[in-house]
């Protein structure tokens, strides 16, 4: 699928949604991949990977991986990993692993571990580790 920009691309399952412009919106079902650019949504069911640009929003499900670039916002589900630029905001969920950039926020829920730069704020949950800057 190759959608332009503000486009919206919707993807079945196992289905691979790859060339999303500018201002475009992805939503894609389970097992499938979206790679999103500049100022777009992604938005993935269970077992995806979200891969999304500056500015862009990441939601995704269980088991899933959101990487996202600078002034991104991830939320990430159960066992998932999310690693967030500068001026970004982490939540995860249960047994997660979230680094954080400078400036950056990170909620943490129980087992997980949080690594964060100068002037953020680390609020961990219960068996968590800590980690933070100035």
């Amino acid at each position: 699928v190759s959608c332009g920009l503000g486009s919206i691309s919707t993807c079945g399952l196992g289905s691979e949604s790859t060339s999303c412009g500018l201002g475009s919106e992805s939503t894609c079902g389970l097992g499938s991949e979206s790679t999103c650019g500049l100022g777009s949504i992604s938005t993935c069911g269970l077992g995806s990977e979200s891969a999304c640009g500056l500015g862009s929003v990441s939601t995704c499900g269980l088991g899933s991986e959101s990487t996202c670039g600078l002034g991104s916002e991830s939320a990430c589900g159960l066992g998932s990993v999310s690693t967030c630029g500068l001026g970004s905001e982490s939540a995860c969920g249960l047994g997660s692993e979230s680094t954080c950039g400078l400036g950056s926020e990170s909620t943490c829920g129980l087992g997980s571990v949080s690594a964060c730069g100068l002037g953020s704020e680390s609020t961990c949950g219960l068996g968590s580790e800590s980690a933070c800057g100035l």
